[in-house]
């Protein structure tokens, strides 16, 4: 099931450049959400791979507090929208699991940024609202260059 969603992520990621072409694509989730390590790695051992993939790119990153990851995470299990790689791991194992996420994430972040790629921060436990007003400034910004 992973094997196939992470293919489902390649395949989108690759019909979006082909449809894209020189215009700016913002991503949240997908491939920049999923592949953290694998696009670090990538800018490391194949910088010019790299530098195809995060072009014409910018990224919003959604992030919390990791308890509010945690409580965001046991809402979703209520719901039945859970990962069965979380089976029998504690609040306390989550958010160390979380934190490390966290620390990975922004890594990426500043790689990004490093390359010149627009990157917006948006703390998920503030005012939807708001942060939706934050995300569409972002994009009007990225219209004007």
């Amino acid at each position: 099931r992973l094997m196939r969603y992470f293919l489902k992520l390649i395949t989108e990621e690759e019909q979006i450049n082909k449809l894209a072409g020189n215009r700016v694509v913002v991503f949240h989730e997908g491939l920049f959400h999923n592949g953290t390590n694998s696009i670090i790695e990538l800018e490391k051992e194949n910088p010019e791979v790299f530098k195809q993939l995060v072009k014409n790119k910018a990224v919003i990153n959604c992030t919390a507090e990791p308890e509010i990851i945690i409580k965001y995470i046991n809402e979703r299990k209520i719901k039945g929208v859970w990962r069965p790689m979380l089976n029998g791991i504690s609040d306390q194992e989550l958010i160390e699991k979380t934190k490390r996420s966290l620390e990975v994430k922004q890594e990426l972040v500043n790689i990004l940024q490093k390359h010149n790629v627009p990157c917006l921060e948006i703390n998920t436990a503030n005012n939807v609202h708001e942060n939706a007003i934050k995300v569409r400034n972002f994009i009007g910004t990225l219209n004007q260059q």
